[in-house]
């Protein structure tokens, strides 16, 4: 279980973002969920099979994404996958002190169970972070070209 914290106590809140979490365990899950909404995120989920996590990234936009690496007699490592090719950040979230987590993913942010709620809206802070970088990032190199209509100038941005 998490320690609760009240939305007063937490610093920076995680607004406007919708956090896709898949966890296995329902009582991790309900919490994860919890600390999500207390943050201010709005939750996607949380879906506990790989299947459904698959089905969600597929159709769902997300911001970020909270993994668990062991879904029972799987992992999410095809749910990571999918969502690195859509650019979403991620988590993975695991019981195992061990090197279970695949090389390939070595930047990729852990959190290890048990977790505190501070531990959380810490690793969501960071996800939300990569994200805006990314979509400044986007921004920024996206081609600017002035385009003159009659006596007033335009600025169009093609991508």
């Amino acid at each position: 279980m998490l320690a609760r914290q009240s939305p007063s106590a937490i610093a920076t809140r995680v607004e406007d973002f919708t956090i896709l979490i898949v966890e296995d365990h329902v009582v991790i899950a309900a919490d994860l969920a919890d600390a999500v909404q207390r943050s201010g995120g709005q939750v996607l989920g949380p879906v506990s099979r790989l299947s459904e996590a698959l089905a969600v990234i597929a159709t769902t936009p997300c911001d970020a994404a909270l993994l668990d690496i062991n879904l029972g007699h799987e992992t999410a490592y095809l749910a990571a996958e999918m969502l690195q090719a859509r650019q979403v950040p991620f988590a993975f979230l695991t019981g195992s002190e061990g090197d279970e987590i695949e090389s390939r993913y070595a930047k990729i942010p852990v959190l290890r169970k048990p977790f505190s709620e501070m531990e959380i809206e810490s690793c969501l802070r960071r996800l939300m972070a990569s994200q805006r970088h990314a979509c400044a990032l986007i921004e920024k190199n996206s081609v600017t070209s002035k385009v003159v209509d009659g006596p007033q100038a335009r600025i169009v941005d093609r991508v």
